[in-house]
């Protein structure tokens, strides 16, 4: 009986990170220019520019220290195998453009085929770390925007929930954050759904008693098949099992 594992296929969201100019805090504005331009022109993909909680009063300081990163979204269809050969194409023409390679990252979104066929396999060391990652957007409405802040980072840090915010963003509103919840296989999808539903269901409540509006808009579900450097979220949210 043969003991190979099927293929997820399906969907598959891909992030390529390049290291800042002079490993600053910040990339230059000429970097980001630059970047920009080849993920839009050549590779045909959206720019993002995260920024990580960096409020003077936000109290976890490695996460308040973190860099800005630099880096290609883009979506993809069909095997892991392929769209992996893909995109790791893409890292090289990156690279070939004078950017220095930081990470790459491919996710599957959670309702591709085979996902549970591959919780068990290794997944404990290197490139082939599998986790499942759920992002959940949401604004903050109130008239007091660092109150909220200080209310909202009390539930985060408390449930180990990372935020973030991406400043290319098309519509990018300084009232909205992205959330990011991350299990490590073989934890099943539908335990990782449980927790992200009673999650948002205790935020909602966490306002409702204070804190002022907030709006939890839409959600994506992913599982990591491929990151080349997971250490890069280190101390903003689980690396581990």
């Amino acid at each position: 009986m043969s003991n190979v594992v099927e293929e997820i296929s399906g969907l598959f969201g891909c992030h390529i990170t390049v290291k800042n100019h002079m490993d600053g805090k910040t990339p230059s504005s000429e970097q980001v220019e630059r970047f920009s331009k080849l993920c839009r022109e050549e590779l045909k993909c959206k720019p993002v520019l995260v920024l990580y909680p960096s409020e003077d009063n936000y109290p976890v300081e490695s996460i308040r220290n973190r860099p800005q990163e630099l880096m290609s979204s883009s979506y993809h269809s069909g095997k892991k195998s392929d769209v992996l050969k893909h995109i790791l194409g893409m890292a090289d023409t990156i690279k070939n453009n004078g950017f220095e390679l930081l990470r790459v990252k491919l996710e599957a979104m959670a309702n591709c085929k085979n996902i549970e066929k591959n919780l068990s396999s290794d997944s404990s060391s290197g490139n082939d770390m599998k986790y499942f990652e759920y992002h959940t957007k949401i604004y903050l409405r109130g008239q007091d925007r660092v109150a909220q802040l200080a209310h909202l980072d009390s539930l985060l840090i408390k449930e180990e929930v990372a935020r973030s915010q991406n400043l290319l963003g098309k519509h990018y509103d300084i009232c909205g954050h992205l959330l990011t919840f991350r299990w490590f296989s073989p934890t099943p999808k539908e335990e990782c759904d449980t927790f992200h539903k009673e999650f948002l269901a205790k935020l909602k409540t966490h306002f409702e008693n204070g804190g002022g509006e907030i709006e939890i808009a839409e959600s994506e579900k992913e599982f990591a098949v491929y990151d080349s450097n997971i250490l890069v979220d280190q101390g903003w949210v689980r690396i581990s099992p």
